[in-house]
C-alpha cells in the first residue's frame, strides 16, 4: 500500500560522495505517493490542532502527482 501527501518542507538536497550538493526532485506543495512503510511519522500540535507529518527521504517517494 501506499499514502498520499503535501510536501511542507524539504531540505536543499544531499551530498554526493564528493560532497556536491544535489538539489531534491521535489518541491513545497508537491502532492506525492509514498510507501506505507517509509519514514517516520509525527504528532505536532500547532495552535493547540493535533496534525500528522511523516518525514520520509526523497528516496522513499513513490512518485509525484503534478
Amino acid at each position: 500500500g501506499y499514502f498520499e501527501g503535501t510536501v511542507v518542507a524539504c531540505g536543499p538536497g544531499h551530498k554526493d560522495k564528493k560532497g556536491r550538493l544535489k538539489p531534491l526532485d521535489v518541491q513545497l506543495g508537491d502532492q506525492i505517493l509514498f510507501s506505507e512503510y517509509a519514514g517516520q511519522k509525527m504528532s505536532l500540535q500547532i495552535n493547540g490542532q493535533s496534525n500528522e507529518y511523516y518525514v520520509v527521504r526523497e528516496s522513499d517517494v513513490l512518485g509525484i502527482k503534478n
